[in-house]
């Protein structure tokens, strides 16, 4: 067991250092004093009174409230009413630190009484030197009653509350009374008012559930029945019940059985140690010596009565009853007294009352002088001493009945087993003793009779005899009965000891297996945790090694399982949700195509519709896919390798060439329609009217076909192979290209122009709009060049040589494979071997001469000639897109025919689709220092170089100012933007601030009025949630509040440096305001300061409150977010951000907490202060947050105008995920089969 010093058996918790068990009165008596409601807590010695009052003083003193706590046996009862009364005042400037010497203030009032100094001096020195509110606890009430001078004490506190009414400063000072007392004793001047004032806090016993932290002391797995059995005896009371326990730990046993606690009962508190006890000793003085003035014998027989279970009822009016209930023996239930526990009712039992129940000797004397004289009158001499003898006979045998009887009851009350049983046997011995008497009463009328009637004495005399004998022999049944039915129930209670300990073992063996399982559970739910954060970061690290839609899948599956848990806890949901979100907006690959057979793809081309892939494979066949992954058909019929492939322009017939020297046209069907032989074939294209084919080979030949399998012309000119070759978009232009010579011929095989290239070239291209070609070299190198050919044809001009280099682009350290225009001329998408697909970007730009002296890659040439607007596309790195694509290398590419998909084919083995420009986030165009947003949350109000209303999608609405202001702060002048900028809470009307002024517009540009008051610039407003406030934050440290017309209310003061954020609670009725001056404060509707909340170590620049209005989190330039009760106390410390946090929101359900810093990130919190995720995504500072109504979503912007839509809705993500996941899970046929119908029942 534990040491007994766990338990407090004397003093209070606090200074015992014991355990604090909170009960009813304690939230009761927390709440009058945080109302300044009087009250009182009057009850029975040794019930907890001066630890409720330590505990409440200790919870207020840390809401800001100032305790005082007066024990009036500090001032003693041997002194005079002055030195009382100064001893009083010494106190209050003790404990509130008052800056005047109470004892000259004292001194200085010689010609007023001492209530009424004492009345003044709360009047004009303690309210007006104590900023708050004050609660004063005056203990040991009961040591004035001996006092004469104590009801001017008492009748001063009752004026302090009647003269509330008049003095509102008095509402803030308030009494709680605390002793053992009632409330009549107080004044106890019949001819003064009664002090009938205050809200009585009832002290109860400990209920089971209250003292259920006493178990811990016992150091036994049989804890919570050791507590029953000790409740059993103590009912509960709070002295008795830890003297108890302490008696118990003390014992020392390992195994508690009902028997083995009685016996310490026994040993502690009945027999002869009812005397140690300081409680029971409390007891018997209060029913014996302090009740003399009421009658010793009117408080016992009351008390009589309720052990006797006579139902006493209760009435407050009744001074005996009071008493007996200040004496703790008895408590009210019900509306009757009932005796208060077992272990009172085994000291306090009936032959204790009739020890101490004062003796009627005039009622005794006239009995037996009555009988006497009847006796000697009637009977001659040796008659009556004859009977005077057997009278007195028959009282010593009374007597010893008597006796005999107690004896009999101390052995029924130590067998407590059968104490019902043992009560009905005393009740019919009761009864028989009242039959003997009945019989000795009748003996004695005969008697009587006798005595007048000498011939019937000896009958008379022999039946009394005779009714004595049957008395004694019917006692002598009654004495072997109950023998008997001791021994039985002894024997009862020894096979109950042997049941009880055979239970007490199966209960710590069940206990065992308890604890075992419990521990068991945890360590589940902890794996349960580990195993939601491990798959989170699964998906993280496939999602960051570019496997997309392996990371989706991931994450859609564990926000499946979090959505359906009921045990997941806030951190880990939101961890799913967060992590889901990134992936699913993040994420650009949108389909995967793969064979059953692992080959790669060596090309890959939309259909002019943009409905079907057809993908060259290097397992020789041709592939054809739906875009959503359903397979279509597979073209066989090559020998080797499938190099390329290329549709009609009608969609309508597919080409392809292969390592086998063939070209090979087929329909959608997979029908092969022709083949077309030749020397080795590197490549083939259509030609725009879909009916000619060019093919490029070795021998410097380019052959044009139909389909066929005509040679229509043959293009002769190079020296080399030939390795590229594209058709013109008006098809009447064919570009070719062979060793380092780049040439252009018309279809009848014409040359037209020729181009000396720097180094050798494996692929070329034609923009969509003709006014490029791009050559791709072996170097990794793709050169764009302008067509000038075909611009000076459509001008009527001779043919020139292309000879511009438009843009060079470099991949550095990977040669390109393919590359590809997208079908708007905009974007060139390359191939290259290290498994990447790189997005290049063209800009217009007008110019004539611009001359580089040195040429890096991604640099600009143009000629020295003026020429009409210049496209290029540039390789600056914030225009350049890389897709982390494969595996291995990326063979080929290509665009959608609406510009916005991309496929990549690769020797991986897969087709993917990527998803152009991905999620971007809306930009206000506009540099903000404030953000508000409408209560419905559909506009956007930005404070920066001019006031703009702004829709979701970043258009402007409409625009309300655009000055700059000038303000002077610290004595130097800058210039500042609109700054503070609030939506009224139906929408309709916005405040800004920035100047002197702030302004109220409506939504049409109106405005409707200029609030003008403060002498610097303001800084923030806000209108209260009721609509009917506006709250202004100025640089000069001060707060207005006006009317929503504009009347001003009033000004407070109290920062001693400019005021950054004002707040207003959700019931609008509290102003919270942070300032420089690195506080809160907390104010009223009138003006009156509430609290000042401290423990920021620099600038507060956010302070905002939860939903209930409880708790307030404040911002700081310190790096942190400190959350605070509405009292100033402070709960906890929000630290990650590394930069200045600008905002802090709550969102609408209250579950979590959003900040946003300097440091670019927003950071979402539990409500206890706990970090769930860091979202990441602004480049800038963060300077404005907003939760949508349904907390679903959160809004955040930075300085440069971008805004971010997290979505916090793990149902929506889910069906977002879905969306993109399904083609994936329907038609890849490496999906598990258990992964098929993950998003069966997300997707409608």
């Amino acid at each position: 067991m534990m040491s007994t010093g766990f338990y407090t058996v004397g003093g209070t918790v606090q200074a015992g250092g014991g355990v604090y068990l909170p009960r009813q009165a304690d939230e009761e008596l927390l709440v009058l004093c945080r109302e300044a409601i009087f009250a009182y807590v009057l009850t029975p010695r040794q019930m907890g009174k001066s630890s409720l009052m330590v505990n409440t003083a200790e919870h207020l003193r840390a809401e800001g409230i100032a305790p005082v706590i007066i024990d009036l046996q500090q001032l003693g009862t041997t002194v005079t009413a002055e030195q009382w009364y100064l001893g009083l005042l010494t106190t209050f400037e003790d404990q509130l630190e008052l800056e005047t010497d109470a004892i000259d203030w004292w001194e200085r009032q010689p010609q007023l009484g001492f209530a009424q100094r004492l009345t003044l001096f709360f009047e004009t020195v303690l309210l007006p030197e104590v900023a708050g509110q004050v609660v004063v606890f005056v203990d040991e009430i009961d040591t004035t009653l001996s006092l004469a001078f104590t009801d001017d004490f008492y009748a001063a506190i009752r004026f302090l509350y009647t003269v509330r009414a008049q003095n509102r400063a008095l509402r803030r000072l308030s009494f709680v009374l605390v002793g053992v007392a009632t409330p009549t004793d107080l004044i106890r001047d019949p001819k003064r008012t009664p002090f009938n004032i205050g809200q009585r806090v009832d002290l109860t016993d400990f209920t089971l559930e209250e003292a259920h932290p006493l178990t811990a002391g016992f150091g036994t797995t049989q804890g919570e029945r050791v507590l029953q059995w000790v409740f059993d005896w103590t009912g509960g009371h709070p002295y008795l019940t830890q003297r108890l326990c302490a008696a118990l730990v003390a014992d020392g046993r390992e195994v508690w059985t009902a028997v083995a606690v009685t016996e310490v009962v026994r040993a502690t508190f009945l027999g002869e140690m009812s005397d140690r006890d300081s409680n029971l000793q409390f007891v018997r003085d209060m029913l014996v010596r302090r009740s003399a003035t009421l009658g010793i014998g009117a408080v016992l027989e009351v008390y009589l009565a309720v052990l006797r279970g006579k139902g006493v009822s209760d009435e407050e009016q009744s001074l005996v009853k009071s008493h007996l209930k200040l004496s703790g023996v008895v408590v009210r239930q019900a509306e009757r007294l009932a005796l208060r526990n077992e272990i009172y009712r085994r000291v306090f039992d009936r032959a204790w009352v009739r020890r101490h129940l004062p003796v009627n000797w005039l009622k005794q004397v006239r009995r037996i002088a009555a009988g006497l004289g009847i006796l000697f009158l009637i009977a001659p001499a040796p008659f009556a001493v004859f009977a005077w003898q057997q009278w007195q006979g028959a009282e010593s045998a009374r007597e010893s009945a008597e006796v005999a009887r107690d004896a009999e009851k101390e052995q029924r009350m130590l067998a407590e087993e059968n104490q019902a049983e043992a009560e009905n046997q005393q009740v019919l011995a009761e009864e028989q003793r009242t039959l003997a008497l009945r019989a000795k009463a009748e003996a004695d009328k005969q008697r009587k009779i006798a005595e007048g009637k000498r011939k019937d004495a000896d009958a008379s005399r022999t039946k009394a005899v005779t009714a004595r004998i049957a008395e004694k022999e019917q006692r002598l049944v009654a004495e072997r009965e109950r023998r008997a039915a001791v021994a039985a129930r002894g024997e009862e209670a020894r096979q109950r000891r042997v049941a009880e300990l055979k239970t007490a073992e199966a209960e710590v063996a069940r206990l065992a297996e308890v604890e075992a399982w419990a521990e068991a559970e945890e360590q589940r739910e902890i794996a349960r945790e580990q195993g939601f954060i491990a798959r989170a970061n699964l998906a993280q690290i496939q999602y960051l090694d570019h496997q997309g839609l392996d990371a989706l899948l991931t994450a859609v599956k564990l926000g499946k399982e979090v959505k359906y848990s009921s045990e997941t806890t806030i951190s880990t949901k939101f961890l799913a949700t967060a992590n889901l979100r990134e992936i699913v907006y993040g994420i650009r690959e949108k389909g995967r195509f793969q064979a059953e057979q692992l080959t790669g793809f060596s090309d890959v081309v939309f259909s002019p519709d943009g409905q079907i892939l057809a993908a060259a494979s290097h397992d020789g066949t041709v592939r054809l896919w739906q875009q959503n992954g359903k397979a279509l058909a597979t073209l066989k019929g090559h020998s080797g390798k499938v190099w390329g492939v290329s549709f009609s322009p009608d969609g309508q017939t597919v080409v392809s060439v292969g390592t086998d020297r063939t070209v090979k046209v087929w329909n959608l069907q997979g029908e092969e329609l022709a083949t077309l032989k030749s020397d080795t074939v590197k490549g083939i294209g259509f030609g725009p009217d879909g009916l000619t084919i060019a093919s490029e080979s070795r021998g410097g030949i380019v052959r044009l076909w139909n389909l066929q399998g005509d040679e229509l012309a043959i293009l002769e000119g190079h020296s080399g192979t030939v390795v590229g070759v594209s058709f013109s978009p008006d098809g009447q232009t064919i570009a070719s290209v062979a060793s380092l010579v780049l040439k252009l011929w018309t279809r009848d095989g014409e040359e037209l122009a020729t181009r000396q290239l720097r180094s050798s070239v494996v692929g070329i291209s034609f923009s969509p709009d003709g006014q490029a070609i791009a050559s791709m070299t072996s170097d990794g190198t793709v050169e764009i060049w302008r067509n000038w050919h075909m611009q000076d044809r459509s001008q009527g001009q001779q043919s020139r040589t292309p000879k511009i280099t438009i843009s060079t682009l470099n991949s550095y350290f990977s040669k390109f494979r393919g590359l590809s225009f997208s079908p708007d001329s905009r974007t060139i998408a390359s191939a290259s071997e290290d498994g990447t697909v790189k997005l290049w970007t063209r800009h217009s730009r007008t110019g004539g001469s611009i001359h580089i002296n040195s040429r890096p890659a991604g640099s600009i040439l143009i000629d020295e000639e003026v020429r009409p607007p210049v496209q290029w596309w540039t390789r600056y790195e914030e225009d350049l897109v890389t897709l982390e694509a494969h595996s291995d290398r990326v063979n080929g590419v290509s665009f959608s025919p609406d510009s916005q998909t991309i496929a990549s084919a690769s020797s991986d083995g897969t087709i993917k689709l990527w998803d152009r420009d991905g999620e971007k986030p809306v930009i206000l165009k506009d540099y903000l220092d404030e953000i508000s947003f409408s209560p419905d949350g559909q506009i956007i109000a930005t404070g920066g170089s001019a006031v703009r209303l702004w829709n979701r999608d970043g258009e402007v609405l409409a625009i309300l100012e655009g000055e700059i202001i000038h303000v002077f702060y610290n004595g130097s002048s800058m210039s500042e933007n609109l700054t503070g900028i609030s939506f009224s809470p139906d929408g309709k009307t916005i405040a800004m601030s920035g100047h002197e002024t702030v302004k109220l517009w409506n939504r049409d540009r109106e405005i409707l009025t200029v609030l003008e008051s403060h002498s610097r610039g303001v800084n923030t407003t806000r209108f209260s949630p009721d609509g009917q406030i506006i709250a202004s934050g100025s640089y000069d440290g001060t707060m207005q509040l006006w009317t929503q017309d504009g009347e001003e209310i009033i000004t407070l003061e109290g920062h001693s440096e400019r005021i950054n954020e004002v707040n207003f609670s959700p019931d609008s009725q509290i102003i919270a305001s942070a300032s420089d001056d690195r506080t809160v404060k907390l104010w009223t509707r009138d003006g009156e300061e509430l609290t000042t909340i401290k423990g920021h170590d620099n600038r507060v620049l956010m302070v905002s409150f939860s939903p209930d209005g409880q708790t307030v989190a404040s911002a700081s330039e310190d790096k942190t977010v400190k959350l605070w009760t509405r009292y100033g106390k402070e709960l906890a410390t929000l630290k990650g951000h590394s930069g200045r946090i600008n905002k802090v929101n709550f969102s609408p359900d209250g579950q979590i907490i959003a900040s946003g810093s300097s440091d670019g990130t927003v950071r979402l919190w539990t409500q206890d202060g706990e970090e769930i995720i860091t979202l990441e995504g602004h480049s800038n500072n963060v300077n404005g947050i907003h939760f949508s109504a349904d907390s679903q979503t959160l809004t955040s912007v930075d300085r440069d105008g971008n805004v971010i839509l997290w979505n916090l809705n793990l149902d929506d993500l889910l069906v977002r995920g879905c969306q993109k996941l399904n083609n994936y899970l329907t038609h890849n046929p490496k999906i598990k089969p258990e992964d098929r119908d993950l998003c069966k029942d997300i997707l409608p």
